[in-house]
């Protein structure tokens, strides 16, 4: 994602929230600096989780003590 607005973030929320409630997890990979900064000012990334790729991201999700 290259670029993100008001209604992509309230979707990756909706996304969050459904997946927690279905005893799942979010995470994001590869966010440009851009994408990044505008999640950290919202504060989804104090919830959802970013990791450099997707191996990363699997590899957490997988061994719940690097969550």
């Amino acid at each position: 994602v290259s670029r993100i607005d008001s209604t992509g973030i309230g979707i990756v929320a909706a996304i969050h929230v459904s997946a927690t409630n279905g005893g799942g997890i979010v995470s994001l990979t590869g966010l440009n600096d851009r994408t990044r900064r505008l999640l950290e000012t919202t504060y989804l990334l104090k919830v959802i989780r970013d990791f450099e790729n997707e191996s990363d991201a699997i590899s957490a999700s997988a061994d719940p003590a690097r969550s």
